[in-house]
């Protein structure tokens, strides 16, 4: 992975989920590297990258910490996952969040001269899921928000050949 698409990628998702939750107590943790090739903690939204550079986006957490995310999004508190008007509003604020933090880090890229593009965010939900990216590596970064709910931000970008 490029070093010019780090920084970048660090500052969307930082800002965003700091803005986004109005929390101001978000701890980054160390960034580290890993296959994707791994399972998920319940709930991850997945949004592609395209163009001069193949890769993915991934925002991953337990479905607490979803419910958090969206309770705190939307102003109305979710407990129950499996109703399926909760797990709607959790989809679409997640994927919305997902949305965002990639589109900051494609807008920061494209005004250093990059060019490539986002695909619509996919929601995925269950136990005992993996997510794999044959051949690839991504950049992990866990977010530890109040009440030590963590979200990992992921991302495995490379150069199309």
């Amino acid at each position: 992975m490029r070093i010019d698409y780090i920084e970048p990628f660090l500052d969307a998702a930082s800002s965003v989920l700091r803005d986004m939750l109005l929390v101001d107590d978000i701890q980054m943790g160390s960034p580290g590297l890993k296959s994707i090739n791994q399972k998920i903690k319940g709930v991850s939204v997945i949004v592609g990258l395209a163009g001069s550079v193949e890769g993915s986006i991934i925002i991953d957490m337990d479905i607490d910490t979803a419910l958090f995310v969206a309770s705190k999004l939307n102003f109305e508190e979710y407990v129950d996952f499996d109703d399926e008007e909760t797990k709607e509003m959790v989809a679409a604020t997640l994927t919305e969040v997902g949305n965002i933090i990639a589109g900051n880090f494609v807008t920061t890229l494209h005004s250093k001269g990059f060019v490539f593009d986002i695909t619509p965010p996919a929601f995925i939900y269950g136990e005992n899921m993996k997510i794999s990216n044959k051949g690839s590596e991504a950049l992990i970064v866990p977010f530890t928000l109040p009440d030590n709910k963590i979200i990992e931000v992921n991302i495995a970008i490379r150069e199309r050949v």
